[in-house]
């Protein structure tokens, strides 16, 4: 007989620029529910202050911008290192002087007449949108728009880079708008030189991106089925890993087991051995969740599902032709009954789209009982009337808890106590 795991919820956000660093989440609640700085922190391009901070208010120097170039290249400071200097002002000594001189020598940013590169002067958003837009390829579009920086800002808006930005052209750019610019650009497809003519021929690679090419990353999406611990269906995770819509994948934090049952996102590492790829961070997705119990008065029929409100109105809503039922852990061929007949237990209905037709129903029907005997030595309890029991030496994972949700242990199990139990 299978326990359930309860299991808590817990997203560490972390930056990955050598030392772990955490994040007070609390002045950044906006950016972190947009999933941008989640994104960038994992990709390695953004950077915290010393103390962790992002100082997400703070504008951008070219300096650091220079360091964000190099991360969208897939590289670090030490893998770019040299000892050539390209500007009066920035001495080797110079925090970013490797960076900057990687920058340099591509030609993604230039310096001024004068021999300098004003590293601690502030880059406008017009900046860096011309090089970014020139480093994914489409400079010859933003040319035949009218070029900078007109035709940059056509270009931005068709390609989505400008998505979500609150701000002048004109004006710096601070770290939190860059965040998201930056965050539009991974996905955008990369254009490469395919041809010579009278304006070149270009070739839009829909499927390379700075994500996939420089980064070796990829998005994903979908529903938790299994875990080490547990499965919700008939597929089981292979030994340090998660199943998402019936792949395995590997995981560094044994915390992502803690979303099973839930639609997620996650950044997955490329492996082009075929082998299981790794999740380096998940977060849940945004999706339509309604929980039920057994006492709303619940109905199904001719996929409509009719419940109780608290306010003792009724909702109605739509289940998908395609539904897929998890009963008990289990899944199953969906029918109505498994609803219509639930006795004691919770509901969860889960739209993986905005439509909010639901595609995933998850029932878990308990049992319960009281305890009238305990075998101490074998671990046993039993009910009143010996046809039911608990035999907790098994090989099994679970938490007990109280009802206030308090773990507590078997030796806490007295006679009397009421167990729930699926």
């Amino acid at each position: 007989m299978k326990i359930n795991k309860i299991l808590s919820i817990f997203l560490a956000f972390c930056l990955l620029f050598g030392a772990l660093q955490s994040v007070a989440l609390a002045d950044n609640t906006l950016i972190i529910r947009e999933n941008v700085i989640f994104d960038l922190q994992s990709y390695g391009i953004l950077q915290g202050k010393d103390d962790g901070d992002l100082a997400l208010n703070d504008n951008v120097t070219r300096a650091e911008f220079c360091h964000v170039l190099v991360k969208l290249n897939g590289m670090d400071a030490h893998s770019v290192a040299s000892d050539k200097q390209y500007f009066a002002d920035v001495p080797q000594s110079h925090a970013y002087f490797d960076e900057i001189g990687f920058v340099a020598s591509r030609g993604l940013i230039n310096g001024y007449p004068d021999g300098n590169f004003y590293p601690d002067a502030y880059i406008t958003y017009d900046q860096v949108n011309k090089i970014i837009i020139d480093f994914l390829g489409y400079k010859y579009m933003a040319d035949m728009r009218g070029g900078y920086p007109n035709g940059y800002r056509v270009t931005a808006a068709n390609l989505g880079l400008s998505d979500n930005l609150d701000l002048s052209f004109e004006i710096s750019i601070n770290r939190a708008e860059l965040c998201k610019y930056i965050n539009n650009a991974l996905d955008v497809p990369l254009v490469e030189l395919v041809g010579i003519g009278e304006d070149g021929i270009y070739e839009v690679k829909d499927d390379v991106t700075i994500l996939t090419k420089y980064l070796k990353l990829k998005r994903i999406s979908g529903f938790v089925e299994a875990n080490a611990f547990y499965t919700l269906t008939d597929q089981e995770a292979i030994d340090g890993c998660i199943v998402i819509d019936g792949i395995n994948y590997k995981i560094n934090d044994v915390t992502f087991n803690d979303y099973i049952g839930k639609l997620v996102k996650a950044i997955v590492k490329i492996d082009d051995s075929k082998k299981q790829e790794e999740i380096l961070l998940i977060n849940e997705d945004e999706s339509s969740e309604i929980i039920l119990t057994h006492n709303n008065y619940i109905n199904y029929q001719n996929l409509s599902l009719t419940y109780d409100l608290d306010d003792g109105k009724q909702k109605n809503v739509k289940i998908a032709p395609d539904v897929k039922l998890i009963y008990n852990g289990t899944e199953k061929v969906f029918d109505g009954n498994y609803i219509n007949n639930l006795s004691n237990g919770i509901i969860r209905l889960i739209s993986k789209s905005a439509n909010n037709v639901y595609d995933i129903i998850i029932v878990s029907e308990y049992t319960s009982f009281v305890v009238d005997r305990k075998n101490e030595y074998r671990q046993i309890v039993y009910d009143p009337y010996g046809t039911t029991s608990l035999d907790f030496s098994k090989n099994i994972i679970y938490n007990i808890t109280d009802s206030t949700g308090k773990v507590v242990s078997y030796e806490d199990i007295t006679i009397g106590t009421v167990l729930t139990f699926f």
